[in-house]
């Protein structure tokens, strides 16, 4: 399950969902090798099967 400071990669730092729909979820995170502020898409486990 995703959350709130978990790490993706090594890089990327979640800090907030900005929303979700049936297949995934978007994510504020912080790109921690550039420095900067991205959004991040993650699919939902069950739909990656």
């Amino acid at each position: 399950m995703l959350h709130a400071g978990l790490r993706l990669g090594d890089r990327y730092r979640l800090d907030a969902r900005i929303g979700a729909g049936g297949m995934g979820e978007v994510w504020r995170a912080v790109d921690e090798v550039l420095g900067r502020v991205v959004a991040v898409k993650a699919m939902l486990p069950g739909v990656a099967d």
